[in-house]
């Protein structure tokens, strides 16, 4: 058996004192506000999933980062030429711009920039730039320079026709404090190459795109708050927080908690207390996905993206009440970047191995997801994307938090259900049905070493009325179930093992 303990999701506080960019789900680049959360996609596969940045400041000190065509900035050398946005970004847009490389520098490098920064030995420098060719391949080096002393050159790069990001970091200690500091390339005479977003700044690894124009830009730091909760969700809230005021009859509030309430009287002064003005809707459909209840789905077109934050060692992630064709999990570290990324199909195979039977089956696509192998990070940043494109993407729970297992289910568990729908017979034999929801119940069995059965049973004494996702087993989404426990008994048999016999009830669905 296995335990997802989930964290409480509230609303993990995010800030950022300057707008910043991202790229969204087809690969153009946007601006987020100050204080705006940015969940971006890679723009060279944009079927990856999606995920949250949260990086440290930073400064790009080129200026016309993508400007190219500004001679008195850009340095294209002796029969080099440069054609600004006259090529293709990802989106389709003509953004990137051509560079045909130079038989001589002219300057330091080829394709080179002087900043307006000193070139600092003490500090690490690392220059970025988006990089392909028209056809087949072709090698470049990126280059650093203090100017008026010494240029480095990074590694030979291969380039395809593909876009890829090439950067070169420069340690501390490898420039000399004279001079300007400065970048450039090292190609192939003729050669013509792509070129999408130049970017100088300080530290050993690059960061998000920060696009520049006459002079330096910097980008403020992302801050998230130590509170656990939900960072982001693309669903909308359009119900306001209630505060005293009048409200027309069917009025729609919400309170902190994120529950709705419609108003059941015109000229409504009373508070969300009173039962008799205020009907009691639920969870918001942001927040339908996070309450104790099954049944209640959040919903919106194509894609339902959230960013969780559980400040936890959160391996466990259960997702229920499905209605989609494909999961996308990626993790981030802050200021480090994305370390773990999974994607799974919801559709299920129907057609054992028959042609027939693959063309004219009906799709079946599960309603569970499970993953159990979150990486063990306690800040780690947790995005969900759902989707379902050309439909309504619903979820209708999710939990995240750190795994316990007690130990093995032994053979024998059972699964039913307790429906709560009820039918009246009448006289004559007919019937009338009112469907209700119902719930899930699961009994087993659990071996538990001896020597940790007292753990085990105050771990239990801790789940009281608390509601956790119960896996008889990872291999078999029909034992898995979100609810409480019933009852449960431990029998001490023998050393090394015991048993703890469960009952647990789940959720109303």
């Amino acid at each position: 058996m296995i335990v997802v303990d989930p964290v409480t999701m509230g609303d993990a506080a995010f800030a950022r004192a300057s707008s910043a960019t991202y790229w969204d789900r087809d690969g153009v680049l946007r601006t987020a506000g100050p204080n705006e959360l940015r969940v971006t996609y890679d723009p060279t596969d944009l079927s990856k999933p999606p995920y949250a940045l949260v990086e440290a400041a930073a400064t790009n000190i080129l200026s016309r980062s993508n400007q190219f065509s500004f001679s008195n900035v850009w340095k294209a050398g002796t029969n080099g030429a440069l054609s600004e946005g006259t090529v293709a970004w990802v989106d389709g847009s003509m953004t990137a711009s051509a560079y045909t490389h130079a038989t001589s520098t002219g300057n330091f490098a080829y394709l080179s920039q002087i900043a307006a920064d000193p070139a600092d030995a003490s500090l690490d420098w690392v220059y970025s730039l988006w990089v392909k060719v028209p056809s087949g391949t072709a090698t470049i080096n990126l280059a650093i320079s203090n100017v008026s002393l010494a240029t480095k050159v990074g590694a030979v790069e291969a380039v395809g026709t593909t876009w890829r990001r090439l950067s070169f970091a420069l340690a501390a200690g490898q420039l000399a404090n004279t001079g300007l500091i400065g970048v450039g390339l090292f190609g192939t005479p003729g050669q013509v190459y792509h070129i999408y977003g130049a970017q100088l700044e300080r530290g050993n690894r690059p960061s998000f795109c920060i696009p520049t124009f006459a002079s330096a830009v910097t980008r403020a730091a992302d801050v998230i708050s130590s509170t656990a909760g939900l960072l982001y969700s693309n669903v909308a809230e359009p119900e306001p927080l209630w505060a005293a005021g009048t409200y027309a009859l069917g009025a729609k509030v919400r309170d902190a908690a994120h529950v709705a309430y419609e108003s059941l009287a015109a000229a409504n002064t009373a508070p969300l207390t009173d039962a008799s003005k205020w009907l009691k809707l639920g969870a918001t459909n942001r927040y339908a996905m996070f309450d104790d209840r099954n049944n209640t789905q959040t919903s919106n077109a194509e894609e339902v993206t959230v960013v969780l934050s559980p400040r936890a060692i959160a391996q466990g992630l259960l997702l229920g009440n499905l209605d989609a064709t494909e999961i996308g999990i990626s993790v981030v570290v802050p200021n480090f970047g994305v370390v773990y990324r999974e994607t799974a199909s919801l559709v299920v195979s129907t057609s054992n191995s028959s042609f027939f039977r693959w063309g004219f089956n009906r799709i079946r696509r599960r309603t569970l997801f499970l993953s159990l192998s979150l990486p063990i990070f306690f800040n780690g940043v947790v995005t969900v994307s759902i989707r379902k494109p050309g439909g309504i993407a619903r979820c209708g729970m999710c939990l995240i938090g750190p795994i316990v297992e007690p130990g093995p289910t032994l053979i024998g568990l059972s699964t039913e259900i307790k429906d709560y729908s009820t039918t009246l017979f009448n006289t004559d034999g007919s019937s009338s049905t009112v469907e209700r929801g119902y719930r899930k119940l699961m009994s087993m069995d659990v071996s538990i070493d001896t020597e940790k059965i007292v753990e085990a049973e105050e771990q239990m004494i801790a789940w009281k009325q608390k509601t956790v996702a119960w896996i008889g087993a990872a291999s078999r989404p029909d034992t898995v179930l979100v609810g409480r426990y019933s009852s449960f008994k431990k029998v001490i048999e023998s050393y090394p093992r015991s048993k703890m016999a469960l009952q647990i009830e789940g959720v109303l669905s």
